[in-house]
């Protein structure tokens, strides 16, 4: 509990004569928004930094529900949650809210106490708010320069820089324990450039964002489906128990992508080609990825939409 509140939340619970006028200044001192409502959420007191979050003055707020700077954006499962740590576990209960001020939406950080009568029943909620907006706001700019540095922007798959690292601490954890089996897919489309010169660029970005959601839906929670560069793509098995697997999910990936594309009014088909090698952790990861490269284009140089696999 904020210790601000300590004695004011006892006096509320325990004085059945408790005058809230007595309290206004330890309240208005308070740094945050402090909200006090009945066990319906009516509000009927708040402090002058509550008024300034939500943007209204004393008499736009007192009697109106909190309800009314419900924005849609935060999951009702966190009303839910609020209610029952409330109703029924009699608890405090925080959370983190995007709550509108008009057309305005702003990020808050609230801990709300019940306040019980004698009967054990609530009969004040007491709210204190805080504005993280800036802090929300710098926490989703950092998220979106994680997201740039490790994911395609036009697939939305890993990217190579991604890709390195998992395929990096993989090996790493290979080597160290009983060197369990990853496997590698290196898949080049055929012929994507004669189809990109012939379509436009716009076109060929279609066809790379199809091709990227046909090979995630093959692919296991567990592996990484990247994009490599432009219409390269690597899918990586960080836990195989046999090897024999993979031949069987690359002949997937190739009557997966040989499916017709409709793009623009244009039906069309690719071909893909998949070089196949898998580790020990024996390695380095440029080596691992170089043998995964040299195998797809053999299975090029075999006759295209195909696949080879070289041993490690």
């Amino acid at each position: 509990m904020i210790p601000e509140f300590s004695k004011f939340i006892k006096l509320i619970e325990t004085d059945s004569n408790f005058k809230l006028d007595l309290f206004t200044g330890l309240l208005e001192s308070n740094p945050r928004g402090v909200v006090i409502t009945d066990p319906y959420a009516n509000i009927i007191f708040t402090n002058s930094n509550y008024l300034k979050l939500v943007g209204l003055s004393k008499d736009q707020v007192i009697g109106k529900n909190c309800r009314v700077f419900k924005s849609g954006y935060t999951k009702p499962e966190v009303y839910d949650d609020l209610w029952r740590t409330l109703r029924r576990d009699k608890l405090p209960f925080t959370a983190e809210f995007i709550n509108k001020n008009g057309n305005n939406l702003y990020n808050e950080k609230s801990l709300i106490y019940p306040i019980l009568n004698s009967d054990g029943q609530i009969q004040y909620l007491v709210g204190v708010k805080e504005d993280i907006t800036s802090y929300k706001k710098e926490e989703n700019e950092l998220i979106e320069k994680a997201r740039l540095a490790n994911f395609d922007q036009l697939t939305e798959l890993p990217n190579r820089v991604l890709l390195e690292d998992r395929i990096k601490t993989t090996l790493l954890n290979s080597k160290r324990h009983d060197e369990r089996l990853s496997g590698l897919f290196f898949m080049d489309l055929d012929e994507f450039k004669i189809i990109n010169d012939t379509y436009g660029h716009g076109f060929g970005d279609s066809l790379l964002k199809g091709v990227a959601k046909r090979l995630n839906l093959i692919s296991r929670e567990s592996d990484t489906v990247a994009r490599f560069g432009g219409d390269e793509f690597v899918m990586f098995f960080p836990e195989l128990e046999n090897i024999n697997i993979l031949e069987g999910i690359a002949k997937k990936i190739i009557n997966s992508i040989n499916e017709p594309y409709n793009i623009s009014g244009e039906s069309l088909n690719i071909g893909i080609s998949i070089g196949i090698t898998y580790s020990n952790g024996n390695e380095t990861y440029e080596d691992f990825i170089k043998r995964a490269d040299f195998a797809m284009y053999d299975a090029k140089n075999i006759g295209k939409n195909n696949f080879f696999l070289i041993k490690q």
